[in-house]
């Protein structure tokens, strides 16, 4: 077992190696790896109680996932936050686009994932604001924006839970996610019931509200308190480079896809290896609620620091995180039978239905999953097409 960029423990990349940093820590680093090597293994037995098989965990999930039709997909899975198994399989771009492998190292757009990511970011500034969710959006938003109806009563909490009833659609995101959009959406206000309804919108405002609760902070750079377009997204791309990706060791991570001529393509399941996939360009001026491109194991490392340290969240932030499923997919309680199910889904489609899909899932007992895929339409064991349930049904099976 290699060790490297210990911020607190090593996080083992199939396919990547990094050298050692932060020797400093290594003190820290020790007793952490020593606390995690005394944990019990997921094929422990509890006393009275069922065992799980981590190796039929994989062996479910890739029987009801490869043979469901992507043109690429990857998983990767880890135990207390270090890489145990994984796999990619198929091509990033098929015959027609070049034939380019899908790895578990090749950048893929993350869609809502991207979610989980902002919402990290939003529970960090408010714990340094000495801000909740209960507190009022209002006074962080851009000066020159009307506040329609309601939006003086807006939480940060109704965006994180998707509860604001403001009134924008799931659609056209150039339109309703840029600045203008959102602006719209803020004069408009208020007009729906507050009950949860998913709105892309209600997270692509954090592009706008994360520069402005870093803005004055020590070290945040100077942010004009005009809170225009270019300020909020470029500050916002910044602000989760330096506080998200590049604490855990990530240094490359934007809203920018690979070159056009080497990036991932997005296909249909009935698009084999004989027609062109779809190109998705640059999301830096609509993220928040999307638009981030990352690899499955540049997720994976992000769930391992996530959920076992404190170099993202803290422990209290973590669970208030947890509690209200900010960022997070809803509970399911018909699949939740071994605990709670902390996960996070993405879906692009278009009218022809190329697209993409992304889960991100960490169970109870140490277990974080990633998979990826390049396309829209598969369909998983138990006839089921969406991949949550059906990693979830995979991890259920693997009780016994």
């Amino acid at each position: 077992m290699q060790f490297a960029n210990g911020v607190v423990f090593r996080y083992i990349f199939e396919f990547m190696k990094t050298t050692l940093r932060y020797c400093i820590l290594a003190g820290f680093l020790s007793a952490i790896l020593f606390q995690i090597a005394c944990k019990k293994t997921p094929t422990d037995k509890v006393q009275g109680g069922p065992k799980f098989s981590l190796d039929s965990f994989d062996a479910h999930l890739r029987s009801s996932m490869e043979p469901a039709g992507a043109i690429g997909w990857g998983y990767a899975i880890s135990l207390n936050g270090l890489f145990v198994k994984g796999n990619a399989y198929g091509k990033s771009r098929n015959d027609a686009d070049g034939n380019l492998a899908f790895t578990l190292n090749k950048k893929v757009n993350i869609a809502s994932v991207t979610k989980f990511l902002t919402a990290i970011a939003v529970l960090q500034l408010l714990e340094r604001r000495g801000l909740d969710e209960t507190s009022k959006i209002g006074q962080w938003l851009p000066p020159s924006w009307n506040q329609g109806p309601g939006v003086n009563n807006l939480t940060f909490g109704h965006l994180l839970g998707h509860t604001s009833g403001l009134s924008s659609a799931n659609a056209q995101f150039t339109k309703t996610l840029g600045y203008t959009g959102l602006r719209l959406c803020i004069d408009t206000g208020v007009i729906n019931t507050q009950t949860y309804l998913y709105r892309n919108a209600n997270f692509a405002l954090f592009r706008i509200l994360i520069p402005s609760l870093w803005r004055g902070l020590n070290d945040a750079p100077t942010i004009s308190a005009a809170l225009d377009s270019a300020t909020t997204e470029n500050n916002y791309i910044l602000y989760m480079q330096q506080h998200v990706f590049e604490p855990i060791g990530l240094n490359n991570i934007s809203c920018e896809p690979e070159s056009r001529g080497t990036s991932t393509l997005y296909y249909a399941t009935t698009d084999l290896q004989a027609n062109n996939g779809a190109y998705y360009g640059s999301w830096t001026s609509t993220a928040g609620g999307g638009g981030f491109f990352m690899t499955v194991m540049e997720l994976a490392r992000v769930m391992a620091y996530y959920k076992h340290t404190e170099v993202l969240l803290s422990k209290e932030s973590r669970k208030l995180m947890e509690d209200n499923r900010y960022g997070l997919d809803r509970l399911d309680p018909a699949r939740e039978i071994h605990g709670n199910y902390y996960g996070k889904n993405g879906s692009i489609s278009s009218s022809i239905g190329q697209g993409t899909l992304e889960q991100v899932v960490s169970f109870p007992n140490g277990i974080e999953i990633v998979v990826m895929f390049n396309t829209q339409g598969m369909v998983f064991a138990g006839g089921t097409t969406d991949p949550q349930n059906a990693i979830y049904d995979a991890y259920n099976k693997s009780w016994y």
